[in-house]
């Protein structure tokens, strides 16, 4: 079982390009027995493969810890330079198809840069 971190309007307003990040993969063998592979805490807390017998209780917990994961990182947004001019039929494009691709964690570091000062 794979659990990515997309935005639920990628879903919602079909915006096919919008990029997830892989947040955690469910192993389980025909005993049930399971491990997570994951980032953070994830791939901490359920790796005792052996001991692990799959649960409820084990997935509410898998995902209360992955959706506090995802809560904790930034946001993915195209690069600055790559989105920094457009035609009009790209702007008319991107507004009815909202199909933006997402490339670039979104942070609030302030830098200047030559004679423009810019928010990364």
């Amino acid at each position: 079982i794979s659990s990515y971190n997309f935005l639920s309007d990628s879903f919602r307003y079909e915006r096919k390009n919008d990029v997830g990040n892989l947040i955690a993969r469910i192993f389980v063998n025909r005993e049930n027995h399971f491990i997570v592979e994951g980032k953070k805490q994830l791939g901490l807390l359920f790796n005792d493969f052996p001991n692990n017998i799959i649960t409820e209780d084990y997935l509410l917990t898998i995902i209360e810890n992955a959706i506090q994961y995802s809560i904790n990182i930034d946001p993915i947004v195209p690069p600055f330079e790559v989105m920094k001019e457009i035609s009009v039929d790209m702007a008319i494009e991107y507004s009815l198809q909202a199909s933006i691709t997402s490339g670039k964690r979104l942070g609030f570091k302030f830098e200047k840069d030559g004679s423009d000062a810019a928010i990364h």
